[in-house]
């Protein structure tokens, strides 16, 4: 049996591929430092691409609305600055808007300290009567206090060490990510102003390396995920104002204090797919249950439920789902994967990147179905279901 050239290299590649692979299992933990190396080295760029690109969709409205045909060799660098001014005025403001009464509403909690200590107390009076059970009880235990003393005294030596490599850790581990930071922003900053010209680069690799088939697959690809996670940012962004808004409105003709403050840091958290409002409850519950009373908080917490349930089932698949044309169902599907897999980055990440695989199986199916001469069942679907009956107009009276 005579092999040709084809087939060898197919099993030179099989043989390589399996002695790799088997190299890689063997030495997993080394191959894992050496990622997590490349990693580290390659996070300040890949963060850096990821705020160029978040900057990107408001500059890029800004660009061509405000400055179309206007100071075409300033446009690009005051579209800049106006995004950024902008971006850091909505930190800013939940910021100072949040932080000074948080403040205030931890020392009104530790100036009210001792009264809530009263009434615990006066709530545990009936409890005295168990009292010298419970002495007689710790009496029969015979316990050696000098012996615990020691272990105790050890435990807070080991403990002293083990914080103080904990802050030297935090402290390193601070210096590392602010450093990142400034070089993703500096790298994000370089993207922004020459982002044609880093386009034209990538365009002309693809071309020199690529088949014309696989050029015209990957830059379909490309420029579906660039269209659903634009979509799917705006998307984002149009609910975290939205539910701001409800709560807003709610809490306003319910009563309750701090309306606009909550509503505002609600919203900001809501940037965080589903889960996230859950931080702002967190503190609108702390500042009610400070300045109005328990039952009060307690009414907060419960209308929050229903509006987290209103939102995570109906609002948030709707306009997200249909920003980026996945349907609500997936929506929570991405959700509630990428949590599990990647935590808050994975909520973000996984929702889009899911209607991107969701249109292009969709296309794929529509394609493979053309091919067998079969009408696609979504066709017929859409055909029997039933439609919305149309609003008739209103015939004005003649007078």
């Amino acid at each position: 049996m005579q092999l040709d050239k084809g087939t060898l290299k197919k099993l030179a590649l099989l043989v390589g591929g399996a002695i790799l692979l088997f190299w890689l299992l063997e030495n997993f933990s080394l191959v894992g430092s050496v990622l997590a190396l490349l990693w580290s080295l390659v996070f300040p760029f890949v963060l850096g691409f990821i705020i160029a690109f978040l900057l990107n969709l408001p500059m890029r409205a800004i660009e061509t609305r405000l400055f179309k045909n206007r100071l075409p060799r300033l446009r690009r660098l005051l579209s800049f600055l106006i995004t950024l001014v902008l971006v850091l005025a909505i930190i800013s403001l939940v910021v100072f808007l949040v932080v000074p009464q948080l403040i205030d509403t931890i020392g009104m909690l530790v100036q009210d300290m001792p009264q809530y200590i009263e009434r615990i107390q006066h709530n545990l009076q009936p409890l005295e009567q168990y009292i010298p059970a419970l002495q007689e009880f710790l009496e029969g235990l015979h316990l050696d206090w000098a012996n615990i003393g020691k272990t105790v005294f050890s435990w807070v030596q080991s403990g002293a060490g083990s914080f103080f490599s904990s802050a030297v850790g935090v402290a390193t581990s601070f210096i590392s990510g602010a450093t990142s930071f400034v070089i993703a922003l500096i790298f994000a900053c370089y993207v922004l102003f020459d982002k044609e010209h880093m386009g034209a680069q990538v365009d002309a690799l693809l071309k020199a390396y690529l088949s014309e088939k696989r050029y015209n697959q990957f830059t379909g690809f490309a420029r579906l995920s660039n269209q659903i996670f634009s979509r799917f940012v705006t998307g984002q962004c149009t609910e975290a104002v939205a539910i701001g808004f409800v709560y807003i409105v709610v809490l306003a003709v319910g009563g309750f204090e701090y309306a606009l403050l909550i509503g505002v840091l609600i919203g900001f958290t809501a940037l965080i797919p589903i889960l996230g409002a859950f931080i702002g409850c967190i503190v609108g519950a702390l500042l009610i249950l400070v300045s109005m009373g328990f039952w009060r908080g307690l009414a907060f917490v419960i209308l929050f439920l229903v509006i987290q349930q209103l939102d995570g089932n109906f609002m948030y698949p709707r306009i997200v789902g249909t920003s980026i044309g996945l349907p609500a169902m997936w929506v929570l599907v991405a959700v509630a994967v990428g949590g599990g897999l990647m935590g808050i980055f994975g909520m973000l990440f996984f929702i889009p990147l899911t209607s991107v695989f969701y249109v292009l199986l969709r296309k794929d199916a529509l394609n493979r179905l053309q091919a067998k001469g079969i009408d696609s069942p979504m066709e017929e679907y859409y055909k029997n279901k039933p439609k919305k009956p149309e609003k008739k107009r209103k015939k004005k009276r003649e007078k």
